[in-house]
């Protein structure tokens, strides 16, 4: 099924870029502290069938193939597949299928599975936009199936400082020009009462706030991603945009941090 979707991804696809989401994702697991929530009881289903809706480098996939039964079905979807590894090097309950979803999800994919998992979007779907994403998530899940919606919540960001006179002027100017778009996203805080509208059950909401020995490793994720936006401007704030990250990069390594809620929904359907 082809998309008719523009891609709305904001950050690269290179090398490098892989190695930034497969950082965040070991971040992310060691902060939450799971793959699948606890409430999530989904591995003793026969016939069990795992949807990972805008999958990346497939790295969760792969993950949570260790801690699932082999013989669960585990799919990848998101509307491009070159950052995940070749087939035969992925586990053999693993496949792939293009999928944009701000499109209508393809047929073999509706009504499908026990559990929907989705994560880091917040830079892709826009405040106005979440409403009708989660329809169309909610179309591949079964009756009585989950989903689990990860985020980080980037208004809620602070700066934090190893040394309180230290200087965080960089930081605060671009946090300052993020704070616009889609660069600054604002329906995370909202996820869990638009899961409850949409008619979702046992919806709960999880805040998990990163360990400060992370901080370091944990900003120079930041600090890949934001260079990945950096092209995506224009001459005038391409360099302005570069001024303030490399003025971010000093601090950050005079021990200057960004933290921040790790936001977890999760939700069953009727």
């Amino acid at each position: 099924m082809s998309s008719n979707s523009k891609d709305q991804y904001v950050f690269k696809r290179h090398y490098r870029a892989k190695a930034r989401l497969d950082l965040q994702h070991y971040h992310w697991r060691d902060t939450v502290g799971y793959l699948i929530h606890p409430q999530i009881v989904v591995e003793k289903k026969n016939d069990l069938q795992v949807l990972d809706i805008a999958c990346g480098t497939g790295i969760w996939l792969s993950d949570v193939s260790r801690v699932l039964p082999s013989s669960a079905c585990l799919v990848g979807t998101d509307i491009s597949l070159v950052q995940c590894p070749p087939k035969d090097w992925l586990p053999s309950n693993v496949e792939l299928q293009a999928w944009s979803i701000f499109d209508e999800p393809p047929d073999n994919l509706v009504g499908r599975f026990d559990m929907v998992h989705l994560r880091f979007l917040g830079f892709v779907i826009g405040d106005a936009e979440l409403t009708s994403t989660l329809l169309r998530v909610m179309k591949t899940m079964k009756s009585g199936g989950w989903i689990q919606w990860g985020e980080y919540d980037h208004p809620n960001n602070t700066i934090v400082k190893a040394d309180p006179g230290a200087s965080s002027s960089d930081f605060e100017a671009l946090q300052g020009r993020l704070r616009k778009g889609k660069t600054h996203p604002t329906w995370v805080s909202g996820l869990e009462r638009v899961c409850q509208e949409q008619g979702l059950g046992s919806v709960q909401s999880f805040r998990h706030m990163p360990s400060r020995d992370h901080l370091p490793s944990i900003m120079d994720s930041i600090l890949m991603g934001l260079e990945e936006l950096i092209p995506n401007e224009d001459k005038e704030a391409t360099e302005e945009l570069e001024r303030m990250l490399a003025g971010t990069a000093k601090e950050a390594g005079n021990g200057v941090a960004w933290t921040g809620p790790r936001v977890v929904v999760i939700g069953q359907k009727a």
